[in-house]
C-alpha cells in the first residue's frame, strides 16, 4: 500500500518515491547570523513527527492540504508562489522551520551578510574617495542603477499615478493596478534584480561611509543623463526630492528630506551619514528602484500610503543602521511589496513602528517583503480599517503577512525577523505570522520577553491555502488572540504554526486556537518548555476535525506537568499522556457546511432593470452580506430574477471569484427553501444550461452545489446532471457528480448501469494516477458511496482503489468517522 513514512529527520517521504521531502534546514543553514536564542530544530521536528504518528488518521493526514490544493485546482490563480507547494509538501519541516524560512528569503534577497555590512559601515574605516573621485563614483552608481532598471519588462499601460494612489488608499493594489504596472513578469524581474540593487547600494555606502567633510565641501550638484545628484554638507539641510533626482549623499547634520511624489519609472537613492534626520512623504517605488541608507542618529520616518520601503512593480530598500528610530505611516509601508521586493533593515536601537494597515513585512501578489530588526526593545503596532463582514476587528494585515486576492491572484511573502530584545507586537486581524490565500507570512523573533496582541487570524495563522508561522526562540512571552482563530491555526487547506522555544509563556485565545484547524487546515502549537499557561474558550489543543470527507489534524506539543490549562477561565485537567496534544485524537469534530442563516423575510423589491449590474447585486445581497436593508433588498431583487434568470446570474459571477460565487449560492439556497417542484425544476434546468453553454465553467463547485440543492426525483434527469459534472476536469465537479448521483441510489440496491460505468471510469483513473496527483476527495466520495449502498461489484472495485490509498481512507472505521454531515 502506498503511504507516507518519516525519513528520520521529520520530513515526510511518499513510499512510491513520487515525492521526496528532503531536509529544508540543510539547504538554508549557511552563513546567516543566528537568532540570539539557540534552537534544536531537529528535536522539534522529531516531537512533531511522533505526535503525527500517534494520530488516528496517521501521519499521512498531514499532506491533505497539499493534495487538495494541487488536485482541486482548475482555473489556477495568477502568480501562486512555487515555494508554497514545496512547503505544504513538507509540513513538519515547515511548521518547525519558521526561522529557517525567514533566513531562506533573506538569502534569496542577497542580504545574508547584512549584519556584517552594517558593522563595517559603523566603523567607517574606509578612507573614502576625494572630491573628484567622489563625483565619478556617484555618477558610476547612477549609471549602474539605470542599467538595472532597464531590465524591467515594458508596461505600456503604466502609469496613471493618481489612479494607482487612489487604489492603494482604498486598500489595494487591486487587479487593475497589478496589471497596469506590468503583472507577473515585472514582479519576477524586480525580485530577481533586488539582490543586485542591494549589492550596488552596499558598495556605494561602503565607499562613502568614511567620506571626510572636506570632500563634500558645502555640497554640490551634478546633472547628468541619468538625473540629478545632490551632495550635502555637514549642516542641517532640507532636501526637497523632486522628480528627476536620482541620488542624494549627505555627510552630516540633522537633515530633513521631503519626498514630493512617488518615484515612477526611475530610481532614487538617499545616503545620510550622520545626524538625527527626518524623512517625510511617500517615495513609493512604482516600476522603480528606491533605496535609503541612514548610518547614524535617532531618526523619524513619517509618511502616508506607499512609504518607508514600499514597492509596486519595483524594489524598495530602507536601511537604518543605528539609533532609536520612529516610523509612522498610514498604509502600504514599512516593508510592503506587490510585484517586487521591499526591505526594511534596522540595526541597533529601541525603535517604534506604527502603521494603519498593510505593512511591517506585508507581501501581496508577487511581492516579497522583509522587515529585519537586528536588536533593541522594539514596539510594532498596526491598526487598519474596520472589517466589512462583522468580525469585530480591524484589518491590520501586518507584521509578517503574506496575502493574495482570493480566487484570482496568488499571495506574496511577508517576513518579519527580530533578532533580540523585549519586543511588542500589536495589531487586530491578519498578521504576526499569517498567510491568506496562498500567501506566506512569517514572524521570527530570536530572544527576549515578548508580547503579542491580536484579535483574529494572528500568531501563526494560515487561511485559505496560505502558510502562517510564528517562531519565538526564547523568553517569557505572552500571546493574546482575543477572538482566537490563531496561535497555530490552519483554516481551509492551510498551515498555521506557533513554535516557542523556551520560557514561562502565557497563551490566551478565544476559540479555534492553540493547535487547531478547520476545513482541512493544519494547526500546530509547539512549546519548548517552561511553566506555561494555556487559556482557551473552545476548540483547540490538538483536537482533530474532518471536512470534505477527509481529515484535518492539529497539534499541541510540549505540554508538561508544570503547565496550567484553563477553559473559559476555569482550570481543567489535561491528558498530558497524549503525544498529539491534550485534546488530540478521536472523536473528530466534523465541520458542517459553511452556509449562512437565511433571512426571515425581505422587503418587496422590483426585479433589476435592463442593464443592471448583476455582479454588484449579487455581492451586496443577503444572507452573506448580513441582514441590513441594502442586503435584504438585493436578496429580494435576486428573487425577482429567479428561477428563470439563473443562467444570467451564473454568468455574472466573474471567473475565479469565489466570494461572489458563494454569495450567489447562499442567495439561491435561501430562495429554494420554501420553493415548490416547478421552481426547483427551473433552477435545475438553469444549472444544466450554463454547464452546456460554458465548457468548462470556471467554478464547477458552484454548479455542483446548486444541482444538489435542486436535484430532481427521476433518475434520468439526475443522470444528465451527473454526466455533465463528471465530464468537467476539476476534481470538485467530479465529486459533485458522485454525490449527486449517489443520492438517488438506496442502500442494498443495485447501481444503475450508467452510474456503474461512470464510477468504474473514475476508479480506473484514480488507480492509475501517480499518488501525488490522485484526488483524495474524489476517492473518499466513491468509497463512502460504496460503503453506503453495499453493491458487491462496486465494493470490489473500490477495494482495489483503497489498497493504494492512505490508511485514513483504506481503513473503513476511520473512513466512517470522516463522513460529512448530510
Amino acid at each position: 500500500m502506498t503511504g507516507i513514512r518519516s525519513d528520520g529527520t521529520g520530513a515526510l517521504v511518499l513510499l512510491s518515491g513520487a515525492l521526496r521531502l528532503g531536509a529544508l534546514a540543510a539547504a538554508v543553514l549557511l552563513s546567516l547570523p543566528a537568532l540570539a536564542q539557540p534552537w534544536d530544530e531537529a528535536a522539534s521536528r522529531e516531537r512533531l513527527e511522533r505526535a503525527a504518528l500517534a494520530k488516528a488518521a496517521g501521519i499521512d493526514a498531514l499532506l491533505v492540504p497539499a493534495n487538495l490544493l494541487e488536485t482541486e485546482a482548475f482555473d489556477v490563480p495568477d502568480g501562486v508562489q512555487p515555494l508554497l507547494a514545496d512547503l505544504l509538501r513538507r509540513p513538519i519541516e515547515t511548521a518547525t522551520g519558521g526561522a529557517d524560512l525567514a533566513d531562506r528569503v533573506i538569502r534569496r534577497l542577497g542580504l545574508e551578510n547584512a549584519a556584517d555590512m552594517l558593522g563595517s559601515w559603523g566603523r567607517r574605516d574606509a578612507a573614502g574617495p576625494g572630491r573628484s573621485g567622489l563625483r565619478e563614483r556617484l555618477a558610476d552608481y547612477g549609471r549602474t542603477v539605470t542599467d538595472l532598471l532597464a531590465e524591467l519588462p515594458e508596461a505600456p499601460a503604466c502609469c496613471d499615478v493618481p489612479a494607482i494612489l487612489a487604489d492603494l488608499h482604498a486598500g489595494g493594489p487591486g487587479a487593475a493596478t497589478l496589471a497596469a504596472v506590468g503583472g507577473a513578469a515585472t514582479g519576477e524581474a524586480a525580485r530577481r534584480l533586488a539582490p543586485r540593487l542591494a549589492a550596488a547600494l552596499a558598495t556605494l555606502v561602503g565607499d562613502v561611509a568614511g567620506l571626510p567633510a572636506e570632500a563634500a565641501g558645502g555640497g554640490f550638484v551634478l546633472d547628468g543623463a541619468e538625473g540629478r545628484i545632490l551632495v550635502g554638507g555637514t549642516g542641517d539641510d532640507r532636501h526637497r526630492i523632486e522628480p528627476g533626482t536620482i541620488l542624494v549623499v549627505d555627510t552630516g547634520g540633522n537633515d530633513t528630506y521631503d519626498f514630493i511624489a512617488p518615484v515612477t519609472g526611475s530610481h532614487l537613492t538617499i545616503i545620510d551619514l550622520e545626524g538625527d534626520d527626518r524623512y517625510l512623504g511617500d517615495p513609493l517605488a512604482i516600476r522603480s528602484f528606491v533605496a535609503l541608507a541612514d548610518l547614524d542618529g535617532d531618526d523619524i520616518h513619517e509618511g502616508g500610503v506607499g512609504t518607508q520601503a514600499a514597492a509596486l512593480g519595483g524594489v524598495a530598500l530602507l536601511i537604518d543602521r543605528a539609533g532609536n528610530d520612529r516610523y509612522v505611516a498610514e498604509g502600504f509601508g514599512q516593508a510592503a511589496a506587490a510585484l517586487g521586493a521591499a526591505v526594511l533593515i534596522d540595526g541597533a536601537g529601541d525603535d517604534s513602528r506604527g502603521i494603519g494597515d498593510r505593512g511591517q513585512a506585508f507581501g501581496q501578489v508577487g511581492g516579497t517583503a522583509l522587515l529585519w530588526d537586528l536588536g533593541g526593545n522594539d514596539l510594532n503596532r498596526a491598526a487598519g480599517p474596520p472589517d466589512t463582514v462583522g468580525r469585530d476587528g480591524r484589518l491590520s494585515q501586518a507584521q509578517g503577512m503574506g496575502t493574495g486576492i482570493r480566487a484570482s491572484h496568488g499571495g506574496g511573502i511577508g517576513i518579519l525577523r527580530d533578532d533580540s530584545g523585549d519586543d511588542g507586537y500589536e495589531l487586530e486581524m491578519f498578521g504576526q505570522g499569517a498567510g491568506y490565500f496562498t500567501g506566506i507570512g512569517v514572524l521570527a523573533d530570536g530572544a527576549g520577553n515578548d508580547r503579542y496582541q491580536g484579535v483574529r487570524y494572528v500568531q501563526g495563522a494560515g487561511v485559505h491555502g496560505g502558510i502562517g508561522l510564528l517562531a519565538d526562540r526564547g523568553g517569557n512571552d505572552a500571546y493574546a488572540a482575543r477572538h482566537g482563530v490563531g496561535q497555530g491555526m490552519g483554516l481551509d487547506m492551510a498551515l498555521g504554526a506557533l513554535v516557542d522555544g523556551a520560557g514561562d509563556d502565557a497563551y490566551e485565545a478565544g476559540s479555534l486556537a492553540q493547535g487547531a484547524g478547520t476545513a482541512n487546515g493544519t494547526g500546530v502549537l509547539l512549546d519548548g518548555g517552561g511553566a506555561d499557561r494555556f487559556s482557551l474558550a473552545a476548540e483547540g489543543w490538538g483536537r482533530d476535525h474532518a471536512a470534505r470527507g477527509l481529515p484535518g489534524v492539529s497539534f499541541l506539543v510540549g505540554a508538561g506537568p508544570e503547565d496550567r490549562f484553563l477553559r473559559n477561565g476555569e482550570a481543567v485537567a489535561a491528558d498530558l499522556g497524549r503525544a498529539d496534544g491534550p485534546a488530540g485524537g478521536p472523536p473528530y469534530r466534523v465541520d458542517p457546511p459553511g452556509d449562512y442563516a437565511c433571512p426571515a423575510a425581505a422587503p418587496p423589491a422590483p426585479a433589476p432593470g435592463e442593464g443592471e449590474d448583476l455582479t454588484a447585486l449579487i455581492r451586496r445581497s443577503a444572507p452573506m452580506r448580513g441582514d441590513g436593508d441594502e442586503a435584504l433588498a438585493a436578496w429580494a431583487a435576486l428573487g425577482g430574477l429567479l428561477p428563470g434568470g439563473l443562467p444570467a446570474l451564473l454568468r455574472a459571477v466573474p471567473d475565479r471569484d469565489f466570494a461572489t460565487g458563494f454569495a450567489l449560492l447562499q442567495a439561491v439556497r435561501c430562495h429554494l427553501l420554501d420553493a415548490g417542484p416547478e421552481y426547483r425544476a427551473a433552477v435545475w434546468a438553469g444549472v444544466l444550461e450554463d454547464l452546456d453553454a460554458r465548457r468548462p465553467v470556471s467554478q464547477p463547485w458552484l454548479h455542483a452545489r446548486l444541482a444538489g440543492l435542486a436535484r430532481p426525483a427521476d433518475g434520468e434527469s439526475v443522470r444528465a446532471g451527473a454526466e455533465r459534472l463528471a465530464a468537467h476536469p476539476a476534481c470538485s465537479a467530479q465529486v459533485g457528480a458522485v454525490e449527486l448521483a449517489g443520492g438517488t441510489v438506496a442502500a442494498e440496491k443495485a447501481v444503475p448501469a450508467w452510474l456503474a460505468d461512470l464510477l468504474s471510469a473514475m476508479l480506473r483513473d484514480l488507480r492509475e494516477r501517480p499518488a501525488e496527483s490522485r484526488c483524495l476527495r474524489l476517492a473518499a466520495a466513491i468509497l463512502r458511496l460504496a460503503d453506503r449502498i453495499g453493491d458487491p461489484a462496486l465494493k470490489e472495485r473500490a477495494a482495489d482503489l483503497a489498497a493504494v490509498l492512505p490508511p485514513f481512507l483504506a481503513d473503513s472505521a476511520i473512513r466512517a468517522s470522516l463522513r460529512p454531515p448530510p
